[in-house]
């Protein structure tokens, strides 16, 4: 089907080339290349394709935590089609299923780069026009239900405006951005931390830099940022890791680590910072980094690098190589750290049962005692 540059061609005349689903385990190997798994998939599947049907959409809704994280893993111009829940198509048959649809609708609807809703009709389905007429009439309100949403952000109760940012945040009103930026900036500032719900990234950006806020509303900033995740977002999270309040690095670092591998992508800090956040997610982009960071003689680099290679059967090379390097009778806290790491996986405890070092050694049978009768 071709690269990523096949696909971007096929964008200018406006040919979609996808398929219906990505997540087949006989693709590994022959698709996927091996060290390819779970979520990951779907990023390598759009550096192949520019289109993708999503069949999980007709079993079951998709959680708000699935969408964030298709959205991370697409490309701005890749298109989604998702399957209308067969609860609306199959059981309702389309008749008197306004909730469901209300409530499907609202699901999908923060998916970015959605742009068709495939409704398939069971086999018994016979022609029957009113009814379809009758659907079709649904849809189109639930398509216009932005402007009628847009006007409660003017609503003197302020639970209703509130109400009113969430329902058109989940649907990515674009319409609603620069109102909700406004109750925002009008709100009490000990008021304006509900608003950040609509996940704006320019309010969200300015209310990260502004240094009156509570560190508790700059830190929903920061993860609303990383759910963002696009390269403007990134980057202003990599540059607060370098504010002098930690509290507000931490905040920052949890939103590189729910960006993931964009987090790499598109920016970067300090090789501690950057361990640190490696430490949050594990794909092969971030095995290769933490794999770099492995070979620093910083000990604060270092130290960050080992922890965050815990529970990687792919670094236990990496994590011999430090062994390799460290004088056991110097540094007996970094040797300590790395049989540690090594021994939460099975190939790490192989190797270590395996190792001549008296001393690494004794820490292995260490931590073995600790695993069998507790710290104590």
């Amino acid at each position: 089907m071709g690269k990523r540059q096949t696909a971007q061609k096929s964008v200018q005349n406006d040919l979609r080339i996808g398929t219906s689903g990505w997540t087949y385990d006989d693709w590994s190997g022959k698709f996927y290349p091996e060290d390819i798994k779970g979520p990951a998939r779907l990023e390598f599947y759009a550096t192949q394709f520019n289109a993708v049907e999503i069949n999980a959409t007709f079993y079951r809704l998709p959680t708000a935590s699935m969408v964030t994280g298709w959205n991370r893993r697409m490309p701005p111009d890749f298109h989604v089609a998702v399957k209308g829940s067969r609860r609306i198509t199959h059981l309702k048959r389309l008749q008197d299923c306004q909730a469901e649809l209300r409530e499907f609708i609202g699901r999908v609807a923060p998916l970015q780069q959605l742009r068709v809703i495939l409704w398939q009709l069971p086999p018994s389905f016979r022609p029957d026009l009113p009814c379809l007429e009758s659907f079709f009439a649904l849809l189109r309100d639930e398509a216009a239900a932005i402007p009628h949403v847009l006007p409660e952000l003017q609503s003197t109760n302020k639970d209703v405006r509130l109400a009113a940012v969430e329902t058109l945040g989940k649907l990515r009103a674009r319409q609603a951005a620069a109102p909700i930026r406004r109750l925002f900036y009008s709100a009490e500032r000990a008021d304006r931390m509900p608003y950040l719900t609509a996940e704006d990234e320019p309010l969200l950006a300015a209310a990260l830099d502004d240094k009156g806020y509570p560190t508790p509303l700059r830190a929903q900033a920061a993860l609303g940022l990383g759910r963002i995740a696009s390269p403007t977002a990134v980057a202003t999270l990599w540059r607060i890791t370098r504010d002098r309040d930690r509290d507000l690095v931490e905040a920052a670092e949890a939103g590189l680590r729910l960006a993931e591998d964009r987090a790499l992508q598109y920016g970067s800090g300090s090789p501690r910072v950057t361990a640190e956040v490696c430490a949050g997610f594990e794909s092969p982009l971030s095995n290769r980094t933490l794999e770099r960071l492995l070979q620093s003689t910083d000990g604060d680099v270092l130290d960050a690098a080992v922890a965050a290679a815990r529970v990687r059967s792919a670094l236990v090379g990496a994590l011999l190589g430090v062994l390799n390097r460290t004088e056991p009778s110097r540094e007996g806290h970094l040797v300590e750290a790395v049989v540690d790491s090594l021994y939460s996986t099975e190939n790490g405890r192989s190797a270590l049962a395996q190792s001549s070092s008296p001393i690494v050694r004794a820490f292995f049978e260490r931590r073995k005692l600790v695993e069998t009768f507790g710290s104590t």
